[in-house]
């Protein structure tokens, strides 16, 4: 239960972050998509994904920044895919800078 508790106080903080980066952005581009980052921690050889919404792959790259730098994970060969919905299928980005 108590852990429960603090994933849904962390969600809660965490869904008030993507709000602010989507209010941020401008007001046509309200929509959300779905972003896969697979990436190799360093020194591993085993591949990792993390999956984040956000308004734009650059707001999504700095979520996953963000969540590395909270984790303390070194990342390598990072790649980022968006999921398109309509084609049922993720489909990579080819560069967010």
């Amino acid at each position: 239960l108590l852990q429960n508790e603090i994933f849904s106080r962390f969600r809660g903080k965490y869904s008030v972050f993507v709000l602010l980066l989507c209010m941020s952005q401008s007001k046509e581009n309200l929509t959300t998509a779905d972003y896969r980052f697979t990436f190799h921690q360093s020194g591993n050889t085993e591949s990792s994904e993390r999956h984040f919404s956000a308004c734009s792959p650059e707001i999504a790259k700095q979520m996953f920044e963000l969540a590395c730098k909270k984790d303390d994970l070194l990342t390598e060969n990072v790649k980022i895919n968006v999921w398109n919905r309509w084609a049922d299928r993720w489909e990579e980005i080819s560069d967010t800078n």
